[in-house]
């Protein structure tokens, strides 16, 4: 059973009153980030694209148990066993649908590598080592290494898998040969995954609407809301006045302070701290001046107050 709206919602979820649209007396849950939301797991890399990635793709093994203090679990697979040092074998789940009706298969699971690492963005650092990716049948994925590599099985975390058939049935013109766009227009606004809720609509300068994916194959929370609408870059104003009308039900960890301490005296808004393992990062584009100058670079990362950090 899974509720996994997103990962710092897992315990807020049950301290928090849906909004119920009356028209059809669906469950809303209703919330904010701040940054803009990549929809596409091929790209993911911000806190706000794992929100969405983690929720509407699955991956091959299970994050949820590293936040909870265990280890790494099965998700998409069923299982692994390493065949010798630098050679993974993966056994597939039997009965997962994607979004599509579409049924997971080995295919779909070199696809989404190769697409990955065609693309180039996103997690696809983390694979550097893989030599092939490649199904021994349509249950059994192998992967190859270069050599020994510890990371990998924690590393597949960040490969979010994706239905083949669709994307190819919906490519436009693009840079990837036979593969066209690889289907990166198409994931602008819809999704391909086996998550427990899918793309209704996505536009990452407003909002994405999420629905609750019926055929999800670890089945649902009960608390699991029918509907999930996130809105991007919403002044925390107007986020304390629509939580304190009880138009909104949770808001994002980027509040500034003063605006938190407005809310905890508010008697229908509860504080809930969760403390989690995170990683910051500053992004620059090495093809662009002046960070296409290597002693920019350096002097950037010379200028960091490593003691303080």
């Amino acid at each position: 059973m899974k509720i996994n709206i997103f990962i710092k919602l897992i315990t807020l979820i049950f301290v928090s009153t849906f909004f119920i649209n009356a028209a059809n007396a669906k469950t809303v849950l209703r919330t904010d980030e701040a940054a803009i939301g990549e929809a596409d797991p091929a790209k993911a890399t911000d806190y706000v694209d794992s929100v969405l990635m983690f929720n509407v793709y699955d991956a091959l093994v299970d994050e949820t148990a590293i936040f909870e203090g265990g280890g790494i679990r099965p998700l998409l697979a069923s299982g692994w066993e390493y065949a010798d040092a630098t050679t993974l074998n993966i056994t597939l789940r039997d009965g997962v649908k994607f979004h599509s009706g579409n049924m997971l298969s080995a295919d779909d699971v070199v696809f989404s590598y190769n697409r990955l690492m065609d693309m180039g963005q996103g997690f696809s650092f983390l694979f550097g080592n893989v030599t092939e990716v490649k199904a021994l049948d349509s249950k059994t994925v192998q992967i190859t290494t270069s050599e020994p590599y510890a990371p990998l099985v924690a590393s597949l975390i960040r490969l979010g898998i994706v239905d083949k058939d669709d994307i190819l049935a919906n490519t436009a013109s693009g840079n990837y040969g036979d593969n066209g766009d690889y289907g990166e227009a198409y994931l602008l606004t819809t999704s391909a995954g086996t998550g427990a809720y899918k793309i209704v609509n996505h536009d990452p300068n407003v909002k994405t609407v999420l629905a609750k994916n019926n055929d999800y194959f670890q089945g649902h929370n009960s608390k699991a809301p029918d509907e999930v609408i996130i809105k991007y870059s919403v002044e925390a104003a107007t986020i304390k006045t629509l939580m304190v009308r009880n138009e909104h039900e949770i808001s994002s960890m980027w509040l500034p302070n003063e605006v938190v301490a407005a809310l905890e005296k508010e008697s229908n808004v509860d504080i809930v701290p969760i403390p989690r393992p995170g990683a910051w990062m500053n992004k620059l584009n090495n093809r662009k001046a002046p960070f296409d100058d290597v002693h920019c670079r350096r002097a950037i990362q010379l200028a960091y107050d490593y003691d303080a950090l």
